[in-house]
């Protein structure tokens, strides 16, 4: 009788990984590690939480039907909150990123003072909520009958995440 395994496979790039590794000076932490596969684990918030909280510094990757990606630093763990109330933090070394074959990687900062709607925040954190970044919110992925990511430029310069939402293939998220 033959056994068949089925098993993981990341849907980034390992060019990708490079300048990532290169951007948030990851060079003397081990290797990444995946924390959450949508498309293995599950694409609901339950599953994003309970495979992410309390992990530390993460790497969310948002991927779109074309292959291309729009990504997210976070250098804070992830938490559920217990009273389901959204948290905002001011995490400083957050950013929002875009990599496509054809560009490269992209990466969109958090904005100035004057510059945006909400410059402070940074992630919010909630039970119903998968990955949300900034308050716009400028990156948010939701989980239901198909994954989407969304994007309203407010705390970060505008990634151009397509509007008013974009389908996705994938949800990665990596622990550093």
């Amino acid at each position: 009788m033959v056994h068949f395994v089925r098993s993981r496979r990341s849907c980034t790039n390992p060019k990708l990984w490079d300048v990532l590794r290169d951007a948030f000076e990851q060079e003397e932490t081990p290797e990444p590690v995946l924390l959450y596969q949508a498309s293995w684990d599950g694409a609901t918030t339950e599953q994003f939480h309970s495979h992410c909280d309390q992990k530390g510094a993460t790497v969310v990757f948002a991927i779109l039907e074309d292959s291309a990606i729009y990504g997210a630093y976070v250098d804070v763990p992830w938490c559920t909150p217990p009273d389901s109330t959204v948290l905002r933090e001011d995490v400083p070394n957050s950013v929002l990123f875009s990599y496509t074959e054809a560009d490269g990687v992209r990466f969109y900062p958090r904005s100035g003072a004057g510059f945006m709607i909400r410059p402070r925040v940074s992630i919010k954190m909630c039970a119903s909520l998968g990955p949300s970044i900034g308050a716009g919110p400028d990156f948010e992925i939701h989980f239901g009958r198909s994954m989407m990511l969304t994007g309203t430029p407010a705390s970060y310069e505008d990634a151009n995440i397509p509007l008013p939402w974009a389908d996705l293939k994938d949800v990665e998220v990596w622990r550093l």
